[in-house]
């Protein structure tokens, strides 16, 4: 899969990623699995991300 990003923001979410040890394609394989595992969570997580509630 392919998600096309910016290079600037691809830098950014890097930058934020290397403190978890995360790589960028590791965090979207773990996202995705959270979106399958618990699929209500996430929606709930993404709707305040849109509402600009999310932290």
């Amino acid at each position: 899969m392919t998600i096309p990003v910016g290079a600037d923001l691809l830098a950014k979410v890097e930058e934020v990623l290397k403190g978890y040890g995360w790589t960028v394609e590791e965090s979207a394989v773990l996202f995705f699995m959270w979106c399958v595992v618990c699929p209500e969570r996430a929606k709930a997580w993404l709707t305040q991300c849109m509402d600009g509630e999310a932290q």
